[in-house]
């Protein structure tokens, strides 16, 4: 079936599950444990663009193949990119476990699988088999470790820095080494690095602009090279010159982040080509 541009295919193969297991949900479960938890939900394909996950289903999502963004909804009406998932990363347990109203749409940013568990199946589960339920809270508090982290890292950013910020993000999770450089291996527009950085897209332009006439970037049609990664790292270390913002990072960092997302390995490489980063039409 296919539902807006999305393909429900079934139960996901089982080396799309094994590739997750990475994920602080899944990577603890035993495989028998697991096999519940894949037999519970439904396999699904997205393209670029399309919605793997409506905000107002009570689903939890489990990014098996690809990158997912996570838009939420604030107060005002406009829409934020509030994280990006990898393979592993995991969205829609709050929502799952009884507040319905903490939901968001994930859309995917490159071809995306995922496993969707409905709410009340997922539920059951965790009612039932404790060391799902123990995943679970393994998760979450990972989620909100990862929170406190964003909170802290950004608190004392200006809005340069936090578009930095990003682009290192970026580096170390999707970048592809090119020689010395490194090319962002990941279908991002403009507006959604943006959003993601919490910047307009005016000020986030401006600040690469500043760094392409710094020679620390280089943007073509579609595409984005890191031309000097340790410059740019070397940018952001006064970020946690501030004792209350650095003693907040030492806090959180002893908490395991989640799988799927930065902390998962040091500038993994996948090896996806760059289409959507651009100084020119819709992209960077």
């Amino acid at each position: 079936m296919t539902t807006a541009g999305r393909d429900d295919s079934g139960p996901p193969s089982s080396d799309l599950v094994d590739a997750a297991r990475a994920s602080v949900l899944l990577g603890v479960l035993s495989a028998e444990e697991l096999d519940e938890v894949v037999q519970a939900g439904r396999g699904v394909r997205a393209r670029r663009g399309r919605h793997v996950l409506h905000a107002g289903e009570p689903t939890v999502a489990v990014v098996l193949r690809g990158v997912a963004a996570v838009r939420r909804h604030t107060a005002n009406g406009s829409e934020v990119v509030a994280e990006l998932l990898g393979p592993g990363g995991v969205c829609g347990l709050t929502a799952a476990l009884g507040h319905p109203d903490v939901t968001a749409d994930v859309t995917a940013l490159d071809d995306v699988e995922a496993l969707l568990v409905p709410g009340r199946r997922f539920r059951h589960l965790v009612v039932t088999r404790p060391p799902i339920a123990h995943a679970c809270l393994s998760a979450v508090t990972a989620q909100l470790a990862d929170a406190h982290r964003e909170t802290a890292r950004f608190a004392a950013s200006s809005t340069a820095a936090r578009v930095e910020l990003r682009l290192l993000e970026l580096a170390d999770r999707w970048g592809v080494d090119e020689g010395a450089a490194v090319r962002i291996g990941l279908s991002l527009t403009q507006e959604e690095l943006a959003s993601w950085a919490r910047s307009s897209r005016e000020s986030t332009a401006r600040t690469l602009q500043t760094l392409r006439r710094a020679g620390i970037i280089a943007t073509g049609r579609r595409e984005l090279t890191i031309l000097d990664l340790p410059t740019l790292r070397a940018r952001r270390q006064r970020d946690t010159a501030d004792p209350t913002i650095r003693e907040l990072l030492r806090i959180s960092r002893s908490t395991p982040a989640r799988n799927g997302g930065p902390a998962d390995a040091h500038r993994a490489r996948d090896g996806r080509t760059s289409r959507d980063l651009s100084s020119t039409g819709p992209g960077v």
